[in-house]
This record gives structure tokens, C-alpha cells and sequence, in this order.
């Protein structure tokens, strides 16, 4: 479009709070050219749709084990004992509860030498502290703020997204694909990773990257392989 002549002009109203919104996100960039800006955004910008289908999927599960946990206290109630039986059921619950409960929203907490197998586990979590602990599933912790892995081996899928004050201590990262998009963070890795994308701010120190993809302007993150760094 940049060769073509612009004929056709688009006109809509802001308030001031969203004219200073915009203002302040065009620091971001390196134009003070609203126009350009606002076209820019509205032509190449995109859109995150959040599929809420697993989160539904987990509540059927979980009222399931509800279900199965009443049963449990009427029998009980009942009898007057807690057999073997139903202990064993209990624990078994509560270990598809721990399973299910991907910790989302979650503030002000420390975990220490724990195993999570969830997807999307982390998200919105503030002000968290995860210790010597292994971590697996997609989409880990994405939107989080000041969030802090220590001696951790993270796997799957486009982990650490959206971040805001994330922090890494000596971590593996295994399995791991456009990794830190549009993050800030501070992270030191022992192991290659897959890929990292557009890192928004901060320094990355990593042995190795099979790929760093650095697509957008804004993202300033620093990429620091084997000595050698990689800037935006």
C-alpha cells in the first residue's frame, strides 16, 4: 500500500483517556506520526482470542469430583468409618484436583520441589516464586507479573509470554518454541532452546538458540548466546 495514493479517509472519536492511551503506546514505537501509527496497527496488528474450551473441560472434571467426594461423606456419614477404600478415593481425587489446577490468578505464593503437568499453569499469577521444580505444559504462565523460576525445568510450547517483570535462575528450558514474546524478563538458561521471539525488554542468557525471531521493532529484549548478543 505504501506506493498507492490515499484516497479514502477513515475518521472516529476517542476519549481522552484512550487519545493519552495511545499516545503513550506510540513511545513504543519510532514515529510520533499518529496516522501512520493507527494504520500501521490496524493493518498488520493482531488480535489474541483466548479458547476458554479446556477451562470448561476442567470444570466438568472438577464438579465430577465433586460429585464423587459427596458420595464419599455419605457413605461415611453413614457408617460411621473411613475405609481404606475411601481414603485411597480421596487421594486419588486430590490428586486429579492438584492435576486439573493450573494455579491461574494465583498471588503472593512460594512452591518448592513440585511437578506440574498442566497446561496454561501460571496465568495473571502475581508476585509467585517457583523453586526446584519441574514444570511441563503449553502456554506457561503468560500474562503473569513479577514472577520468579529458580533452579527449574520448564517443557512445552511457547512458554513465558506477555510478561511483566519475569525472572529466570538457572533454568532448563526443554521442548520450548517462541519462547518470551513480547516479555520482559531477566533470565539466565543452562540449556538451547528451541526458539525465542520478540522479547519486549530485558536480557536473555542462553548456551544456545536454534532460532530468534526479531520481527518487531518494539521489542527491545536483549539475546545473549554464548558471549555474542542479539538486539533488537
Amino acid at each position: 500500500m505504501d506506493g498507492r495514493k490515499r484516497t479514502v479517509q477513515i475518521k472516529f472519536r476517542v476519549t481522552e483517556a484512550e487519545r493519552d492511551l495511545i499516545l503513550e503506546k506510540m513511545k513504543l514505537v519510532p514515529t510520533r506520526n499518529m496516522a501512520a501509527y493507527l494504520r500501521k496497527i490496524a493493518i498488520d496488528g493482531y488480535i489474541i482470542q483466548i479458547d476458554h474450551a479446556d477451562i470448561k473441560a476442567m470444570t466438568a472434571e472438577i464438579q465430577k469430583i465433586g460429585v464423587n467426594v459427596n458420595q464419599i461423606a455419605r457413605r461415611v456419614n453413614a457408617t460411621g468409618n473411613a475405609y481404606k477404600e475411601d481414603i485411597e478415593e480421596i487421594k486419588g481425587v486430590l490428586a486429579e484436583i492438584w492435576r486439573l489446577h493450573s494455579f491461574q490468578y494465583i498471588e503472593d505464593a512460594v512452591f518448592e520441589n513440585c511437578d506440574f503437568d498442566t497446561k496454561d499453569a501460571f496465568w495473571h499469577a502475581k508476585n509467585v516464586t517457583v523453586r526446584n521444580s519441574t514444570v511441563k505444559g503449553e502456554y506457561l504462565a503468560w500474562y503473569c507479573e513479577n514472577v520468579t523460576f529458580e533452579n527449574c525445568k520448564i517443557i512445552g510450547t511457547q512458554p513465558l509470554c506477555y510478561c511483566k517483570g519475569l525472572k529466570l535462575i538457572d533454568c532448563e528450558m526443554i521442548d520450548t518454541d517462541l519462547s518470551f514474546e513480547k516479555s520482559e524478563v531477566e533470565a539466565v538458561i543452562t540449556t538451547p532452546v528451541m526458539s525465542i521471539k520478540n522479547p519486549l525488554a530485558g536480557h536473555i542468557y542462553v548456551p544456545a538458540v536454534g532460532e530468534i525471531i526479531q520481527d518487531d521493532v518494539a521489542s527491545k529484549g536483549e539475546i545473549v548466546v554464548e558471549r555474542k548478543c542479539h538486539c533488537a
